[in-house]
């Protein structure tokens, strides 16, 4: 090949060689670019997201609600419903036994004495009379779900014995018949299942039991004690 013709072939070659040393130079250039512009604008919305601009947490307001009853000399006994430590209202002749609150609504569990002592529920004071009197009854639980009030208790029959009951909505379901002694403590409802813990002395053993909608659901061993069941709750989990 003539000296001028080889000259001229590693001058194209050259220049080509040149051309994407200027190609890469340019593409890296731009990639620093835009590298450089999204931090800065990262930079400029961390800026913008101060604390200051954080919305405020929603406050929350606690209230404790607290019943009792005391004797009142020559006029029986008074319920007392406290709310944050202050004396909400008073319930003449009352003894009170069980609180639910929901909403802004107070739904309070106990008995009245007239003749006989008739089983109450209260809500916000106002009284609701579950039984009629004709035999001694109390209310001991309440629990409130959805439109639903539960209320947990026992009332006598003619027989003597009390029986266990759970009314809904007022109206009064029997959890044991009235052959022997038995009475109903706490109501939970969970699922729409309503759960009733109480006792029934049979045959002169007491038998601690639960109730699921009406139905026993446990005979709690007691190994021959009297034990008397006081509370219930529930505990739902994915399994």
């Amino acid at each position: 090949m003539r000296e001028g013709n080889r000259q001229q072939v590693e001058y194209v070659r050259y220049s080509q060689k040149q051309k994407i040393v200027n190609y890469k130079d340019k593409t890296m250039k731009a990639t620093i670019r835009k590298t450089i512009q999204l931090l800065f604008i990262a930079l400029v919305l961390a800026s913008c997201s101060k604390s200051g601009d954080e919305p405020t947490p929603t406050e929350i307001q606690t209230d404790v609600y607290v019943i009792g009853h005391k004797n009142v000399a020559g006029r029986g006994n008074t319920g007392k419903i406290w709310k944050n430590g202050t004396l909400l209202y008073t319930l003449p002749e009352a003894e009170v036994f069980g609180i639910y609150v929901s909403g802004e609504d107070v739904y309070v569990a106990g008995s009245v004495y007239n003749d006989r002592r008739v089983a109450m529920l209260w809500k916000n004071g106002s009284p609701q009379e579950l039984t009629d009197g004709s035999g001694d009854a109390g209310a001991t639980s309440a629990y409130v779900a959805g439109t639903d009030v539960y209320v947990a208790g026992f009332e006598s029959y003619s027989s003597g014995n009390s029986v266990a009951k759970l009314w809904k909505n007022g109206i009064a379901r029997d959890l044991t018949n009235s052959n022997f002694y038995s009475e109903a403590n706490s109501v939970f409802v969970s699922g729409g299942d309503a759960y009733v813990a109480g006792w029934e002395y049979n045959n002169e053993v007491s038998s601690a039991k639960v109730w699921k909608n009406g139905e026993v659901l446990y005979d709690l061993p007691t190994l021959g004690e009297a034990v008397r069941p006081t509370g219930v709750f529930v505990v739902q989990t994915e399994k």
